[in-house]
């Protein structure tokens, strides 16, 4: 999805107090939230590809769902919002995805 420019909406939220996703500061060694340097890229701590992601919405999940399922020729299984894992009227940024494996 890199590849195409996508933003998560995170990344893209007009209003500048919602704009970004939780993360760490080092610095103060602390969690910390919502913030624009803390995104799906950078949590405020290292990440290896094998890694769940993080500070995404249902949407995004889906979106690179869609994008994944296109570029394999697989279906790749994404939360859906009757699955009970959140609920009712809930719009999460954390949304954890399961690492896929080649």
């Amino acid at each position: 999805m890199l590849e195409e420019g996508y933003l998560t909406d995170a990344e893209k939220e007009l209003r500048p107090a919602w704009r970004g996703g939780h993360g760490f500061n080092t610095d103060k060694h602390k969690f910390e939230g919502l913030f624009p340097q803390y995104t799906w890229r950078n949590p405020g701590w290292p990440q290896l590809a094998t890694y769940p992601v993080g500070n995404v919405s249902w949407n995004d999940a889906t979106k690179f769902c869609e994008w994944l399922s296109k570029k394999t020729g697989k279906l790749a299984p994404c939360p859906s919002k009757r699955s009970g894992s959140m609920p009712a009227g809930w719009a999460p940024r954390l949304v954890f995805l399961p690492a896929m494996t080649h």
